[in-house]
């Protein structure tokens, strides 16, 4: 987008990597995954009245991944006060011979408070990436940039 500085940014030791339009601040705690604490490591900032979020979360053995993303949706959607209802859409994902398969959702606020979130899982991680707006939708083009910045080298 116009006037965004979009940068890698990844996690100690994590090979996943996206893109994000403005230097994040990190923060990790402990998360309690119905009877598992697992490890959530987060990094966001903001830019351009746009808030920016990726995390990554150490899937518990014995945990169906898909239970874990079902979780930190309706988490997600429930911090922020969004009405009940969108169900989250699988998007395939594909980049220079990468593929990944994710799922998508976009939720707003009766505040209209927008957020698009996005959800994959890779070996023993869960990772989320979200872009919030407090007015209006987000522009096609900044999702098209972490669409893009997902699946970048």
């Amino acid at each position: 987008g116009q006037g965004l500085n979009w940068r890698q940014v990844k996690f100690e030791g994590s090979a996943d990597q996206v893109l994000l339009p403005c230097k994040p601040e990190q923060a990790q705690r402990k998360v309690m995954l119905g009877h598992d604490t697992s490890d959530l490591q987060m990094q966001g900032c903001e830019v351009q009245g746009m808030q920016f979020t990726w995390a990554q979360l150490t899937l518990p053995p014995q945990t169906s991944p898909d239970i874990v993303l079902q979780v930190w949706q309706q988490a997600s959607l429930s911090s922020m006060g969004a009405t009940p209802g969108p169900t989250a859409q699988s998007l395939r994902l594909s980049t220079a011979g990468k593929e990944l398969n994710a799922v998508q959702l976009s939720a707003q606020t009766p505040q209209g408070r927008h957020a698009h979130f996005y959800w994959w899982v890779r070996d023993t991680h869960a990772y989320q990436l979200a872009v919030y707006a407090e007015r209006g939708p987000i522009a096609t083009p900044v999702l098209q940039s972490l669409e893009e910045g997902i699946l970048a080298p």
